[in-house]
């Protein structure tokens, strides 16, 4: 809910709805933006979907029509695959028919997008992207499996640099990292534990965050139970992730940890997505 509400907003702030778009070139074209919704088929995406990002489209002026929101079945295992590939394949067909320009392909781990993403290069149509971190954009172009000509355009949040912008511009001394990030790599040094690649790094250094905010709560618990832990969390406040995220805080109101985004957008002249903000604080 809260990625649905704040991505919609920040879209805005980008002039994301601004126009229309030509899907054949991928461009800038005259007209209004018309939006395409593709998201798994799940209670909490159907919840985030129908009761906060649709609404919240419908108050800038760009409700998608019914037939425009796309839900795949979520694949448990390699082999459920097929049926997210098929839906995402009937989702830029009906995407094409109607006239969709903008799409929000609404997910939690890069695999919609990737599947949305390589069936509509194959069939030469190439909307604009709205995103956010759970896309992992950068990291599937990084992979190669991910088809550049789908970039051109897109915008929207992220906040978790080891997936939303390269390699090279998240080096361990670089502009994201922070004493637990090099405490953490230490660490893993000293272990002869090394990454085979950008996302291997990125699960390695969030175990990191994981095991010392849990130590960090356990620490000022008082009674071991679920309410213990709870009231324990809530006081934890805001901690430092060697995963790079901004602003990261656990109260009784947030549980999912991210206190602030950036505005992230694709940049032809590196071919890749940078951020192009400061932190927005997200509530």
């Amino acid at each position: 809910d809260r990625i649905a509400s704040v991505e919609v907003a920040q879209l805005q702030a980008q002039g994301y709805f601004s126009g229309g778009w030509n899907t054949t070139t991928g461009a800038p074209a005259p007209g209004k933006a018309k939006i395409g919704i593709f998201t798994y088929d799940l209670p909490g995406f159907n919840h985030a979907v129908d009761q906060v990002l649709v609404p919240a489209l419908a108050r800038l002026g760009f409700k998608p029509d019914p037939g425009d929101i796309v839900r795949a079945p979520y694949p448990q295992n390699a082999a459920d695959v097929s049926g997210a590939a098929s839906a995402a394949s009937s989702a830029v067909l009906k995407f094409r028919s109607s006239g969709v320009t903008h799409t929000l392909v609404f997910e939690e781990d890069g695999v919609l997008s990737l599947l949305f993403g390589n069936n509509a290069d194959s069939q030469g149509y190439r909307p604009r992207h709205g995103i956010n971190s759970q896309n992992g954009t950068q990291a599937l172009v990084d992979s190669g499996a991910y088809p550049r000509g789908q970039l051109a355009g897109a915008v929207g949040i992220g906040w978790f640099p080891g997936i939303d912008v390269t390699p090279a511009e998240n080096s361990d001394d670089g502009p994201y990292s922070n004493d637990t990030r090099r405490r953490c790599i230490a660490l893993y040094k000293a272990a002869g534990v090394t990454y085979s690649n950008a996302n291997a790094a990125a699960i390695a250094l969030g175990t990191c965050t994981q095991f010392w905010w849990l130590r960090e709560v356990m620490s000022k618990v008082t009674v071991f139970n679920r309410d213990g832990v709870l009231a324990a969390a809530h006081r934890s406040g805001p901690f430092e992730s060697a995963s790079g995220q901004f602003v990261l805080r656990i109260d009784a109101n947030h549980h999912d940890g991210v206190g602030a985004v950036r505005h992230l957008a694709y940049k032809p002249e590196c071919g890749c997505m940078r951020y192009t903000s400061g932190n927005i604080a997200v509530d």
